[in-house]
């Protein structure tokens, strides 16, 4: 997993690549909360290239979530692959994030 953080003045753009797996969603959570403690209220996730999720990368979206709804903003999914989809339908993440 390769990931790229962004920061702009709508929040953090975040670029993830490969499998968001055990492994990747810990080093994603510690790069990626550091940045959120910091009331960034946005938070964009590129998922166009992410061809798989765990649940711990369940867990880290959750954790994104809750940090940017407390700073009263909302986290944006973009190009999520239908295996990925399939898998945010079936956990009912996909009623819980903007998918565009």
């Amino acid at each position: 997993m390769t990931t790229e953080i962004i920061k702009n003045e709508d929040g953090l753009v975040v670029t993830l690549k490969g499998s968001l797996d055990t492994v990747a969603s810990g080093q994603v959570t510690s790069e990626l909360m550091s940045l959120l403690d910091n009331n960034i209220k946005n938070v964009t996730i590129n998922c166009c290239e992410m061809d798989y999720i765990a649940s711990s990368g369940l867990r880290l979206l959750l954790m994104v979530r809750k940090s940017c709804k407390a700073n009263g903003g909302d986290v944006t999914l973009l190009g999520v692959q239908s295996n990925v989809m399939e898998v945010l339908t079936i956990t009912h993440f996909d009623r819980m994030f903007i998918i565009k």
